[in-house]
Formats: C-alpha cells, structure tokens, sequence
C-alpha cells in the first residue's frame, strides 16, 4: 500500500477513459499487482523493493521509470504536472515591470542611446583595443606585466609572438592619440 501510494503522490495521473468505474477498476488493479509484487520474499524475482534515494529528492519522471521497471507488462499511468502558478506570476510581473521601467525611462535613455558621439568613442575604444591584440590576451591567457628580474616590471614582451595585457593598452592608447592629432590636423587643413 506504501508503494502505491507513493506513486499516487509522486504525479501519476489515473488512466485515460471516460468512465469513472473503468478508471477506477484499472487502478486498483494496477495497485494490486505493485501491492502483489512488492511483498514477495527478497531474491529471484523480485520482492523486498526499496527505491534508493541517494539522498536526493526524486523526481517523477524517476519515480515512474523505476515503477515501470518493475511492474509487468500493461498498461501504465501517465505523469500530469500541475501547472507551476508561481512561475507564471513571476513572468508577468517582471515582464509588466520592465515595460513600466522602459516607459518611464525612455525620456532619459533615448538621448543617451542616440548620441553619436557616445557610439563614435565606443566603436573607435573597441576598435583600437580589439586592433591592438585584446582578443589575442583573451585567447592566450597572457600576464598583465612580468617582472624583470631586478625589481623593475617590463611593460612590453620581448620575442615574435608574445605581449602583455598592459602593451595592448599602451598601443591602444598611442593609436588613438595619433588619430586624433591626425583629425585635428585635418580638420585645421578644410577650415
């Protein structure tokens, strides 16, 4: 009885039919045969059953596999989930949340969002920074700085294929400033 009743809490729906005493008469039978099955004497054939839990919580979809694989052939009970209200709530008030924060907040994020000169700094930083080996440190794991083995940190690696995090900075940096002397110089020459 133990048993069936554990595979009664653990989501087994009854079996699909339209009439209620068929309904009924399949899952007493099906409690039955689990019933008959688990009290036969440990050993060949069954007997004795204990579900090892591990000690973890068992799902379902456990609970009605390891039933399945002991009960003879037939038919079995299907799994019914109950609908989850919680998470349901939980969507919506944060969906509706986001939507009432974006259209009170639009007034002060749209300007910033449509500013050219913020997209133009961020592209010229990613580019810069990308163009000068960033992605190189990401990929390759190298140290910010090394020392230099008197006390002192090299700043730049020696050797083909080797460079600090610092060094793609520093050419960042030095590329940037000789683009913007080279557009100040430009825009000096067209005016």
């Amino acid at each position: 009885m133990c048993i069936a009743y554990a595979a009664n809490c653990a989501g087994f729906a009854p079996f699909p039919t339209h009439n209620r005493a068929q309904r009924e008469a399949r899952w007493t039978s099906h409690k039955i045969r689990l019933q008959q099955w688990a009290s036969r004497p440990p050993g060949i054939g069954g007997g004795g059953l204990l579900m090892s839990s591990n000690n973890s919580p068992q799902s379902a979809e456990q609970v009605y596999s390891w039933i399945a694989r002991h009960l003879p052939e037939g038919p079995r009970p299907q799994i019914v989930r109950p609908v989850n209200y919680v998470r349901i709530i939980v969507v919506t008030t944060t969906i509706l949340g986001l939507i009432t924060f974006l259209s009170v907040a639009s007034r002060y994020i749209l300007p910033v969002i449509q500013n050219r000169n913020l997209w133009a700094a961020i592209s010229l930083i990613t580019i810069l920074l990308f163009t000068s080996g960033h992605m190189f440190n990401h990929i390759r794991k190298v140290p910010y700085v090394s020392g230099d083995g008197k006390g002192g940190i090299n700043y730049f690696a020696g050797g083909f294929s080797n460079q600090f995090g610092l060094e793609t900075q520093i050419v960042a940096a030095m590329c940037q400033s000789n683009a913007t002397h080279a557009w100040k110089t430009a825009d000096s020459i067209i005016c």
